[in-house]
């Protein structure tokens, strides 16, 4: 992969990521106290996805990693290797 498909892939993948939680907390929230049993299907999205968004991939320092690399300047954060 070449630095400008490492930059595309780290910075939409980050961005679904943090979409996907948008989502699954809107409906979390939209199922009311409900949702926050074990036994409902919501209360586990939920947990989930902010797994996700705590996990390497959707950490929220990738955005000003990416911005570093579009202005050119050194990436400070160690998703790069190149």
């Amino acid at each position: 992969m070449t630095p400008d498909h490492n930059t595309t892939i780290r910075l939409t993948s980050t961005w679904a990521i943090h979409q996907a939680k948008d989502v699954v907390d809107t409906a979390y929230h939209a199922a009311g106290a409900t949702a926050i049993f074990e036994n409902n299907p919501f209360e586990r999205r939920f947990r989930d996805v902010h797994t996700v968004i705590q996990q390497y991939q959707g950490r929220q320092a990738h955005f000003a990693t990416v911005g570093q690399v579009l202005l050119g300047l050194q990436a400070e954060g160690t998703m790069f290797t190149f």
